[in-house]
């Protein structure tokens, strides 16, 4: 056990004996006040000739038993195991992510995994946000199991780069369309989106989209060179795009010499 670890068990354990013995004090001295309120005048009489002190003492025990400093390097003694404690389950945690594959950027609490999903970590509800999973435990095989269900659901999806762009292409046109908006403008994302969840499956949702936008953008195809991303200001109505550049979008536009691979409906 660590020196710093001890020494701080130690501070602890002295506040303890020392606040234990304030309370023995303060518990005599209210004795012998319960008696004298209850009309026990020579019973409170002969408890104080016993304990002369009883009372008057009670109120140096602070100064006697240097309380200030005393609780002062206790409330240090537990930041310090905090600390301990957080070096402690980061080293673990880190060290699992490397040995199941995972690529990880970031700082104890929070990482992000393979650029796409966020762990975060809360000590003191024992408990870590995979995305948007809750796992209650620290048990870091438990949270890799989880990050790697969560990652495999996002990126190991079978993923082609020209086709995919070729859908959000004509899925922008189709939304330029149907609103009657201009060739080349921007659309909102979401709409973009329910266009493409119509043609990929009820299953594919926002999350999926964005790492989708993700893994075209560095695909370096010509129909990622081309689409353009507004960035949005507030969550809502937008998309998350994961990533070196991560952020919400709000819509997406391709220029004016761009066109629908196939007839739009």
């Amino acid at each position: 056990m660590p020196s710093s670890f001890q020494g701080a068990l130690d501070d602890i354990r002295i506040a303890i004996g020392r606040l234990k013995k304030l309370r023995r004090e303060i518990d005599q001295a209210r004795r012998i006040l319960d008696m004298a309120a209850t009309g026990r005048i020579y019973e409170a009489s002969a408890a104080l000739r016993k304990h002369p002190r009883s009372l008057t003492g009670v109120a140096r025990i602070p100064e006697s038993l240097d309380l200030d400093t005393t609780l002062k390097r206790a409330e240090n003694a537990i930041a310090s195991l905090r600390d301990e404690a957080k070096l402690e389950y980061a080293s673990a945690l880190e060290t699992a992510l490397g040995q199941a594959g995972v690529r990880f950027a970031g700082n104890f609490p929070i990482y992000i995994l393979e650029s796409v999903v966020q762990l975060r970590v809360n000590l003191a509800q024992e408990s870590v946000a995979v995305d948007r999973t809750r796992v209650a435990t620290l048990d870091p095989r438990r949270v890799i199991t989880t990050a790697s269900r969560t990652l495999d659901s996002l990126l190991r999806r079978p993923f082609d780069a020209s086709a995919f762009g070729t859908m959000l292409r004509n899925a922008y046109y189709r939304c330029v369309s149907r609103q009657g908006g201009e060739s080349g403008g921007f659309v909102a994302v979401r709409a973009v989106f329910d266009v493409a969840k119509e043609k990929i499956g009820p299953r594919y949702d926002a999350r999926m989209f964005g790492v989708d936008l993700m893994r075209l953008l560095a695909s370096g195809t010509k129909v990622a060179q081309t689409l353009q991303l507004a960035p949005a200001r507030s969550p809502v109505r937008a998309v998350w795009v994961p990533g070196v550049r991560s952020g919400y979008v709000t819509s997406i536009r391709f220029p004016h010499e761009d066109g629908p691979a196939e007839p739009t409906v």
